[in-house]
């Protein structure tokens, strides 16, 4: 992690900048959002507190399964606060990085800029746009080490392209592993770093946002470092004996704290053809949600605690609109639909374990406001939650530039996976229009359902009654074998 004399400095890179945007996001001119009527705007406050706070890897099905809505519903209520609890969502990719690049960068949605898997130093994101135009102060709390990516192509001025325009940034160095992370004290974590801060700005009065990303509390691996103890993490722990992944004399608690382990076992599972495939996936799921309970119980709970209370203390917990989301799901092993192979965790083709995301919205009335205004669906319609960066611009006055993609009415959604990181490249995505998707995994598509999971067991399923706006999404493209390989290439000009 980076290392300095300063003591606000010791674990994490503190960014400090000033707000280049300030006189371009001037220039706009108060207006809606593409496809909304002036009605269905929010009279614009002029000292708003928005922040966009990501909870990592928690899908739809095991938020549900959590009972999450209602126990961060008791959380807010007891400030007489109340929660919107929106399902249907479908993440913008099933990768960590380019889901928050997708959301916070609108046009990385559309045209050439597909492409570019990290924003450029000129185009600040929706709420460096809003701090700029407003004058407020804009922070970023990452505690996923993956927003330091040292293979992204793009830095600004030797810095992070995430900080363009922020008032100051923590995010981990990218060598810092998980176990590193765990033992931080919860004071010293950016997420926590960012919250003082916008603490502060909210008491000395005015505008003030914050990004917050949430490290690993919807099951991402390793798993069952909180309670390796646990039935769930016993029985995966029994599996890795009998398979010869782990020997009587290695530490559960030390090694189910690896990574490693956990990649033999989804390596394991994905061989395994003499256990029933139903028995496989309610053993790592039962680690996915144990893992789920574990972090809501232990931080988030607490963290919207605090978030709450501070800004009560300060006399502004009304000027608040807090966005709370997963950035995209973790597959339990599940049958990946075209090529058949056990999809374990996510990254991958994105499907309805890593694709269905819950959303979180205070004030319930904001979160009720965009669900009429067309954009936000339920969980029979799915709907884009890119759009929620551009409903919270519309609410605070600041109309989408000419690069940005129009609104993208509920009742279709496109997720994608078409990061380089880590030097690697692969085109993966699905097309969702009502209760059907195409999907492609490289030159490999194929044409299905889409639908809420209702359990364990289910899954998609094949369909042969697709619209013709979906089946031309499996045609070749710009010279490539399908439309989403022309797309992640930036050669699909719409």
């Amino acid at each position: 992690m980076t290392d300095t004399s300063e003591p606000s400095r010791r674990r994490w890179g503190r960014i400090l900048c000033a707000a280049p945007i300030l006189a371009f996001a001037l220039s706009f001119a108060p207006g809606c959002a593409p496809g909304a009527e002036p009605a269905d705007t929010a009279p614009a406050d002029p000292t708003p507190i928005v922040v966009f706070w990501s909870l990592d890897t928690l899908g739809q099905r095991a938020a549900l399964d959590d009972g999450m809505c209602a126990r961060l519903g008791a959380v807010a209520a007891t400030h007489a606060a109340e929660l919107a609890c929106l399902e249907g969502g479908v993440s913008p990719s099933s990768w960590t990085v380019e889901s928050h690049a997708r959301l916070w960068w609108p046009a990385l949605n559309v045209g050439a800029r597909r492409a570019d898997l990290y924003p450029a130093c000129d185009d600040p994101s929706v709420l460096a746009r809003a701090a700029g135009a407003l004058g407020g102060s804009l922070f970023l709390g990452l505690d996923n080490p993956r927003f330091a990516d040292p293979f992204a192509d793009t830095r600004c001025d030797g810095a992070s392209p995430w900080a363009t325009g922020v008032t100051e940034a923590w995010i981990p160095d990218f060598t810092t592993d998980l176990a590193t992370m765990a033992a931080v004290p919860e004071a010293e974590r950016p997420w926590s770093q960012a919250l003082d801060a916008l603490g502060a700005a909210a008491a000395a009065g005015g505008p003030a946002f914050a990004y917050l990303n949430d490290l690993d509390v919807g099951g991402h691996v390793p798993r069952c470092v909180g309670d390796p103890e646990g039935a769930e993490c016993q029985l995966v722990w029994r599996y890795a004996l009998a398979a010869g992944i782990v020997v009587d004399s290695d530490d559960p608690a030390v090694t189910m704290a690896t990574t490693p382990f956990w990649s033999s076992v989804h390596d394991a599972v994905q061989l395994d053809h003499d256990s029933a495939a139903s028995d496989l996936r309610a053993m790592v799921y039962g680690t996915i949600l144990a893992q789920v309970e574990w972090f809501r119980v232990s931080r988030v709970e607490d963290r919207l605690e605090r978030l709450f209370s501070t800004l009560e203390t300060a006399g502004r917990l009304d000027d608040l609109t807090l966005v709370m989301l997963g950035d995209h799901g973790e597959a339990p092993c599940a049958e990946e639909p075209i090529s058949k192979v056990r999809a374990c965790g996510h990254g991958d083709l994105p499907n309805e374990w890593n694709a269905q995301v819950p959303v979180f919205v205070y004030p319930a009335s904001t979160g009720q406001r965009w669900a009429a205004s067309g954009f936000v669906g339920n969980a029979t319609t799915p709907w884009a939650t890119a759009n929620l960066a551009q409903l919270a611009a519309n609410d605070l006055g600041l109309p989408a530039p000419e690069e940005w993609p129009v609104a993208i009415p509920a009742g279709r959604a496109t997720s994608w996976a078409c990061s380089r990181s880590m030097l690697l490249g692969f085109s993966w995505g699905v097309d969702i229009k009502g209760d059907r998707s195409v999907r492609c995994d490289h030159e490999r598509c194929g044409e299905f359902d889409w639908h809420a999971l209702a359990d364990l067991s289910d899954g998609p399923m094949l369909a042969t009654d697709l619209p013709a706006s979906l089946t031309a999404r499996e045609e070749g493209t710009a010279g490539q074998p399908n439309w989403f390989m022309a797309a992640c290439a930036g050669l699909v000009p719409d």
